[in-house]
Parts: C-alpha cells; structure tokens; sequence
C-alpha cells in the first residue's frame, strides 16, 4: 500500500483485511517465485499496517490460515504479530468486535442473528 491508496481507502471508507506477516517462519518453506512473492509481502506489511493506523483505515483481522490444524496454530501467531501496531485490546478488538462489524456488512448473506464480535454476559451463582 501507499500514501495514495491510504488516503482513497480512507476518503472511500474502504476496509482493509490483511494478515500480519513479518518473517518468512510465519509460512512453510517456499523456493522460488512463491519466496520472492512472500518476501515483498512482509516487506511491505509494517508499511500497510503503518498508513492504515496515520489514516484511520478501518482494519479487521484477516487471515486464509483455516482448516488444517498445523495452520490454525498459525493464527494465534499472526494474532500476536499485531503487537507491532497495536496494543493488545485492541488487536482483540480488532479479532472480534471489529471484524464483526465487517461480516455485518453482508447484508442478507449474513447467517448470523444480531450483532457479531460481542461476547454475552453469562451470570453464574456464586457457590461457597
């Protein structure tokens, strides 16, 4: 992302999912043009991540790491790689609330009742 592109998302209220890669252990080994395409990712992650914050790009928790337990390991990792910009309340925000307010947006392909990303209030006696 650039400055350009910030300031249109932004203008535009566009959201931006994306996941946090920084190193090159966040995936399995990859050779070749599929290394060179993941090293201008996280080349340019703390960049995307940087204009999204200066501009208040609206910006939800992202990641394709899903069925398949070795890489739902992977997505507390990326989680956690948020650190860099956010701090941690709002990184969970981020996960849940936020990301809810993205899946709302799906209108009438929404198979979800009332308002996602919130957590309910369970009240259990107290037992002595």
């Amino acid at each position: 992302m650039d400055e350009t592109t910030a300031m249109l998302m932004a203008e535009k209220d566009i959201w931006l999912s994306t996941q946090p890669f920084v190193s090159e252990g966040d995936m399995p080994p990859m050779a070749g043009q599929s290394r060179i395409n993941l090293l201008q990712v996280i080349a340019g992650t703390n960049n995307a991540y940087a204009l999204a914050k200066e501009h208040k790009i609206k910006t939800a928790f992202g990641t394709d790491l899903l069925f398949s337990s070795t890489n739902a390991e992977n997505q507390g990792l990326m989680l956690a790689h948020l650190a860099r910009w956010y701090d941690n309340a709002d990184a969970l925000k981020m996960a849940t609330s936020v990301n809810g307010q993205l899946l709302a947006l799906s209108g009438p392909r929404n198979p979800y009742e009332g308002k996602l990303g919130l957590s309910k209030r369970v009240h259990l006696p107290i037992c002595w």
